[in-house]
């Protein structure tokens, strides 16, 4: 029986995901109008080379809260409401010419110029799904079979996403390897796709 169960726990730890196999899909607001198709074309080109600097980000977590009922003295634990954390963060290497960094901080003065105290988003600007939240959009992130690149053995939506939030990029004599950055994206809510929906 020992020997049944090292053979299947060796073929699960072969067939098991891997955390490396993943894909970032990050879809800009598109702008609609005379120039909608030329700017969709434009996103969904930057959001191939967003997709291949992206190092790292996560499936969401989820938990059910907890609830005590008291009944004569005594505690009992009552299943409370699911929550989550509404934020996502993705971590991308900085390219040379701080291009994929500018796309996230042009998009958050987009939503509220800090410097020049006005927002200049244009009212056009929507994203897919997310109805009038003019500045938001729906992202994606999958995970592909470890031997296979093209099945997708699980895939989360994120809804009315925007960026809240952009890390510093430290700057020393010392350091080494590629510069990174990490941003934070806020999103109401996520689903997770079947394999027949993806």
């Amino acid at each position: 029986m020992a020997d049944i169960n090292q053979s299947l726990l060796d073929l699960f730890v072969q067939s098991g995901t891997r955390p490396n196999k993943y894909r970032v899909y990050l879809d800009l607001p598109v702008q609609s109008g005379a120039d909608g198709l030329l700017d969709s074309i434009k996103n969904k080109a930057i959001s191939s080379i967003l997709d291949v600097v992206c190092k790292a980000t996560s499936f969401p977590a989820i938990k059910l809260k907890q609830t005590d009922f008291m009944y004569r003295g005594k505690r009992y634990p009552l299943k409370g409401d699911i929550s989550f954390d509404n934020v996502w963060d993705v971590t991308f290497y900085s390219d040379d010419v701080s291009l994929t960094r500018d796309i996230f901080e042009n998009w958050i003065r987009g939503m509220d110029n800090h410097f020049e105290k006005e927002n200049f988003m244009d009212a056009s600007l929507v994203g897919p799904d997310v109805g009038d939240l003019s500045y938001t959009s729906t992202m994606k992130v999958s995970q592909y079979h470890y031997t296979n690149p093209i099945i997708e053995i699980a895939q989360y939506e994120f809804y009315n996403v925007f960026p809240m939030g952009i890390s510093a990029i430290p700057l020393a004599d010392d350091a080494k390897g590629i510069s990174e950055f990490v941003v934070n994206f806020s999103f109401s809510h996520y689903k997770k796709l079947s394999i027949l929906e993806s």
